[in-house]
This record gives structure tokens, C-alpha cells and sequence, in this order.
């Protein structure tokens, strides 16, 4: 899904960053309308949604503030399409020096928390592209003192929740998948990553994690991968983090991951 485009109310802009608004009315069903139409839709990062109570979804995605300066900007949608909070940037004028395009917005206690990596400063916890998280709180969110990674790489990664709160992050890492599941309390990790490699040593791709809620609660690690030998080993694939083998999805390959490699 892209940034620039979604299936929502009218346009909206940032109260934090930009100071024209945009209505609220909401569209006619299946319309797509701007939530952001300061980003072309072809140079969107991704957007990441939460669906809350009362069916109102919250939408965060990446955007650059001025050159090289960054922040995610957060908005909620109501269950008529119509904009219910105005997107604003969750850090307000603190913008960072670099953010993931793909952070997660997932639920966390009574509120939201969003993980993702960046760099923030030079020195500081901030400073060295660690996997960490920031919780919903008005007027800004607040940055944690966890992370999720030790080795701060954070390249095209995933993140979940469990049932009983535990976070999760995956993220590539040369022919390895690298993990963490529950959080370190430092910034970086005080214990070192888990890791595996993917099958035929292959190039993998856009790394996702889902939690099995209806069932084991077990965490899983998604990715597709290319440059396999064998080449039959192309493709997604999912692995249960908990244990067990790498599973391919039944009938993909090299043309599934080059037409939707996400």
C-alpha cells in the first residue's frame, strides 16, 4: 500500500509539520483520495495500519520533513472513510536524520507503539539505526529505552506482538534472516541476535513477522528470496521462529517474487 494514495476521507495534511487542513468529508465508496498529497503516490514509503475500537484505523507512514531530515507521520481513519484525527508528525518538530520506510504499528498496553530504525543525532541511544519503538501519547509519542537488535543493521525488517505482549523484529541481513524475539532493556541489544539462513543460499527480501494469535501464539518470519541454487528454491517463504523448518509457499518462484515482491 502506498503513502501517497489510500482508501480513506478526504485529503489531510500535518498539523505538526504543515499548517493547512484539509475536510473531513468522506469519500463515496471505493474512492481513493490523498491522505498525504504532499508525497507522489509512485514515491511512497510504506503505510502501516492498526485497526482500533469502533473500527477506526490508525495509518503511519515515513515522510521527509526537508533534505535529509525525516519523521512518521500518524493519522486515524474512521469506519465511513472520513479522517478522524488530522495526520501529524509523532515526534513533532524533532525530525530524525533517517527512518525506516517500513516501520509496524502495533498494539501496545491500552495504546499503539510503532517499531521501526533510524538514526537520530550522532551520540546518543538514538544515534546507531537500532530496531527500538515509540508509544502513542499526545502531543508526542514517546521514544523507548528498549531495542530489538543488538547487531543495529535494520534492513527491510518486520515486527510483531503476542498475545501475552511480547514484541518481535526480523531483518535481512546478507543470505541470513536475523531476529529477536522479546525486547533487550539497552539500546543496543545486551545479547546477541538469533539468525538463520535461508534455504539456497539465496538473496532474501522484504522480511515480515505475524503472530500466530488464533492459535500457538508462535512467532513467524516471512521473506521471498531470488539468486537461489537451486533455483526452485526462489520464492516466499515462512519459518516458524518458535521452531521448525522453512516452508515455501506452494507454486511461487522467481516470477512471483519479481511481480510482487513485497
Amino acid at each position: 500500500m502506498a503513502a501517497g494514495v489510500i482508501a480513506t476521507g478526504a485529503a489531510a495534511s500535518s498539523g505538526a509539520l504543515r499548517g493547512e487542513l484539509l475536510p473531513h468529508k468522506a469519500p463515496s465508496p471505493g474512492k481513493w483520495t490523498p491522505l498525504d498529497p504532499a508525497i507522489w503516490p509512485w514515491a511512497a514509503p510504506g503505510v502501516t495500519v492498526l485497526m482500533g475500537p469502533g473500527d477506526t484505523a490508525s495509518a503511519l507512514w515515513e515522510r521527509e520533513v526537508s533534505s535529509s531530515k525525516y519523521t512518521y507521520e500518524v493519522a486515524k481513519i474512521g469506519p465511513d472513510g472520513g479522517i478522524v484525527q488530522e495526520p501529524t508528525s509523532i515526534f513533532g518538530s524533532d525530525a530524525w536524520g533517517s527512518l525506516s520506510p517500513f516501520p509496524t504499528l502495533l498494539p501496545y498496553g491500552k495504546g499503539m507503539v510503532v517499531v521501526f530504525d533510524g538514526t537520530r543525532g550522532t551520540t546518543g541511544l538514538y544515534s546507531g539505526g537500532c530496531i527500538v519503538g515509540a508509544s502513542s501519547a499526545a502531543p508526542t509519542w514517546v521514544l523507548q529505552t528498549w531495542s530489538l537488535s543488538k547487531d543495529c543493521i535494520g534492513n527491510n525488517g518486520g515486527a510483531t506482538v503476542t498475545r501475552n505482549g511480547t514484541l518481535s523484529a526480523d531483518w535481512l541481513n546478507g543470505h541470513q534472516i536475523d531476529y529477536r524475539v522479546g525486547v533487550s532493556p539497552t539500546i543496543p541489544a545486551d545479547t546477541p541476535d538469533s539468525d538463520f539462513l535461508v534455504p539456497g543460499n539465496g538473496d532474501p527480501d522484504s522480511a515480515s513477522e505475524v503472530t500466530d494469535l488464533a492459535g500457538s501464539d508462535d512467532v513467524y518470519a516471512a521473506w521471498n528470496q531470488n539468486n537461489s541454487s537451486p533455483a526452485t528454491d526462489n520464492g516466499f517463504w515462512v519459518k516458524d521462529l518458535m521452531g521448525g523448518s522453512a516452508m515455501k509457499a506452494p507454486g511461487s518462484g522467481l516470477n512471483s517474487v519479481s511481480n510482487f515482491p513485497e
